[in-house]
């Protein structure tokens, strides 16, 4: 069977539509966030569609605001925007609870499809990655899955709970070679490359694995030594079998670079909300569980944040758990508090990122590859992340970086990939000449 890859967050990315909806007004857009938790506000839900009165006064601390009198949800706005946001599951999970009545039946049905086909496919990427692990691992090499699956199950309790895309695999960049090789004999061909990353595609089911030596491109200001990783890795069981996987700290620094490189490959703007979501259920998860039930180290977020001012990612970390904090209100144990007040790194950055979660497009798909769109993208990425490092050795740092790596990687890697595309639409001539 060939694993189509989903295509409703990259349908609603390419409408030429660009307005911006405001959250204030919308309350499409607030039902959307109230929905894209585990465990969201039950009354908050149920006045938003009605079925209790708003009180006189709201809670201080409340980012969403009352709907106006008289508003109808737009239904098929909503089944949008959960699409492009990857939280279509959340939504169903709320919809069983809240939506019954009010929806009408054939949106419910729709919505229970595309969440259905969603957990399939989870499934069948979760067998894969244990497979593929377990591949590897007869060949010495050693891997960590990190994001997909591994992370729905961790912190979500539930595969289904999370939309599967890819499978995300880190490896020590000695063994890449011998890893692609293993790769190609199993039926995966490349299908991009970059500088510490390649995507691979499996022939046959059409599995995209996303096979990484480096988390992030070598000109992006955060760089880890994978061996430190590989250190504090850990075993744990999937419900398709054993998996390594990051610890808790490693996941932490992750998952906050993840809405940062987001937001930095998207004109500084937060394309997918569900990267925020996962921060949040990750932040609520490690601080909730019995910490005595797992073996390996509960999660220290003073520490986290000692090693990201050592290293300079300090406002990286701030704007993420900013983020989670002012749109999901989730913060994590006042004993560990990270924050500083009034930050001057994160405080101005959040109302701006955020302008981008509710638009109507993805600017990098509407907008297509181009060179000039390329170096015009590279320098207002350089700017973003002036403003968010701390420290001027660090800002010196990364424009020696951002020149040394950056510009190659522009030039040689649209070269590169399209040497790849050529390839592939020559491959696809070959084969339809031979039937």
């Amino acid at each position: 069977m060939h694993l189509d890859p989903p295509n409703e967050a990259q349908a609603f990315s390419e409408r030429t539509h660009t307005a911006q909806i405001n959250p204030s007004q919308s309350l499409e857009c607030q039902l959307l966030l109230a929905c894209s938790r585990t465990a969201p506000p039950q009354d908050f839900i149920e006045r938003l569609l009605g079925k209790q009165q708003w009180s006189q006064q709201q809670p201080a601390d409340q980012q969403l605001t009352v709907p106006r009198e008289g508003s109808k949800i737009d239904w098929e706005l909503l089944l949008r925007l959960a699409a492009k946001h990857r939280i279509l599951p959340l939504l169903n999970r709320h919809a069983k609870d809240y939506f019954v009545g009010i929806a009408t039946k054939s949106w419910m049905r729709r919505l229970e499809n595309r969440v259905q086909a969603n957990t399939e496919r989870c499934h069948r990427l979760a067998a894969e990655i244990v497979n593929i692990q377990q591949e590897l691992a007869n060949l010495g090499i050693d891997s960590i899955a990190f994001k997909g699956t591994v992370l729905a199950e961790y912190i979500y309790g539930d595969i289904g709970l999370r939309q599967g895309w890819d499978i995300d695999l880190l490896i020590r960049q000695k063994q890449a070679a011998d890893a692609i090789e293993l790769f190609s004999r199993m039926g995966y061909r490349i299908a991009k490359r970059y500088d510490q990353a390649v995507d691979l595609v499996h022939n046959e089911t059409g599995i995209p694995v996303d096979l990484h030596w480096g988390l992030v491109p070598k000109y992006f200001p955060y760089q880890e030594k994978a061996d430190l990783i590989f250190e504090r890795s850990v075993r744990w069981q999937t419900g398709c079998g054993e998996v390594s996987m990051m610890c808790d700290e490693d996941l932490a620094a992750v998952l906050c670079l993840q809405i940062a490189k987001d937001a930095w490959e998207r004109r500084q703007r937060i394309p997918y909300f569900f990267k925020i979501v996962d921060l949040a259920e990750f932040i609520q998860h490690t601080s909730n569980r019995d910490k005595d039930s797992l073996d390996w180290d509960s999660l220290d977020w003073n520490r986290v944040r000692k090693r990201a001012a050592d290293h300079g990612w300090l406002g990286i970390l701030e704007l993420a758990i900013g983020s989670s904090a002012y749109w999901l209100g989730v913060r994590i144990p006042e004993e560990q508090e990270i924050l500083r007040s009034k930050s001057p790194v994160s405080e101005g950055l959040i109302e701006q990122l955020g302008l981008g979660v509710f638009s109507d497009t993805d600017e990098v798909v509407a907008r297509g590859p181009s060179m000039w769109l390329e170096l015009q993208r590279r320098w207002r990425q350089g700017l973003f992340f002036m403003r968010i490092r701390e420290r001027h050795s660090d800002k010196l740092r990364y424009l020696a970086s951002a020149v040394y790596h950056g510009i190659p990687e522009v030039l040689l890697g649209n070269y590169r990939n399209r040497s790849l595309a050529q390839a592939a639409r020559t491959e696809n001539k070959s084969g339809e000449a031979k039937r």
